[in-house]
């Protein structure tokens, strides 16, 4: 039904979240540790950014965010890898990036309700 992942992610912006969000964004998160989307996400990839965005900020993600932490100590120390990502980054900056999202997360849902 979709070709790729960017076109499952484009048509899934404004629906409902389904297994298949869940399956992608602990996927995207892991190819995110190196090859970061969000370097040049907003321009290149508006709607993924967008999108990864949402997902992270919800209230389960830290579940997945635990498990990259992990994945990350395992492969740097024994791997003898150091991530480019922002796993790693300073928590303000990872609290700005979940700020973001849910401030976007909520005008959409604010607007919705106002369509009803």
């Amino acid at each position: 039904m979709y070709p790729n992942v960017c076109t499952y992610i484009q048509s899934a912006l404004p629906r409902q979240m389904t297994i298949a969000d869940i399956s992608i964004v602990t996927t995207l998160s892991t190819v995110n540790l190196m090859f970061p989307i969000a370097a040049g996400a907003a321009d290149r990839w508006p709607l993924l950014n967008d999108w990864f965005g949402r997902m992270q900020a919800l209230p389960v993600y830290h579940i997945n965010q635990t498990g990259l932490e992990k994945l990350c100590v395992v492969i740097e120390r024994f791997g003898k890898f150091k991530f480019p990502n922002s796993i790693n980054a300073a928590p303000e900056e990872k609290q700005h990036q979940k700020d973001v999202a849910i401030e976007e997360a909520n005008a959409e849902c604010q607007a919705k309700a106002a369509e009803k």
